[in-house]
């Protein structure tokens, strides 16, 4: 029987320069909301330069789910020294959360606001196949227990082409 070394890294993608040499990736819990189409493809591809031809790319996706656009929801909360208001929506491509934490007792406001793009199923096969992936699979979880669903978390499998 042989044992073959297993070499294990962990890098963020744009870090990644190794051409041809893993069997596998692996990317848990990626969170692409931050990033523009063409950063998550820079990323993928990263990915697929660094897997040897067949080489394996497997993930699960996080961040918000692609849900259809909704009203803004608002409401507050009372904390120990501040009250928080909150509006929240989604629209067609982002969802939008504003947040303001009132200080009364320090004559304070705090405005935070994130936006972050999602991406579903239908957003990440086409990026996945331009940055050079086939035979690409989507499912609920890397179990495979059900097919991938539009505005749920998912997860994928696909690999660099042979040739």
């Amino acid at each position: 029987m042989s044992i073959e070394k297993v070499e294990i890294m962990q890098m963020a993608c744009d870090a990644l320069e190794e051409k041809n040499k893993f069997d596998l990736a692996w990317a848990g819990g990626y969170c692409p909301g931050q990033l523009s189409p063409s950063q998550v493809i820079r990323d993928f591809s990263h990915i697929r330069q660094s897997l040897i031809p067949g080489g394996w790319f497997v993930a699960t996706v996080a961040g918000w789910p692609k849900v259809s656009p909704s009203e803004k929801v608002r409401n507050w909360t009372e904390l120990k020294d501040c009250l928080v208001l909150t509006e929240k929506w989604s629209g067609e491509t982002f969802y939008n959360e504003h947040c303001l934490f009132v200080y009364p007792a320090k004559g304070k406001v705090i405005k935070i606001v994130e936006v972050e793009r999602m991406y579903g199923v239908a957003e990440i096969i086409p990026i996945l196949e331009k940055a050079g992936f086939s035979e690409i699979e989507t499912f609920d979880t890397l179990s495979k227990k059900a097919p991938a669903q539009e505005g749920k978390h998912f997860a994928f499998v696909c690999r660099r082409p042979e040739s």
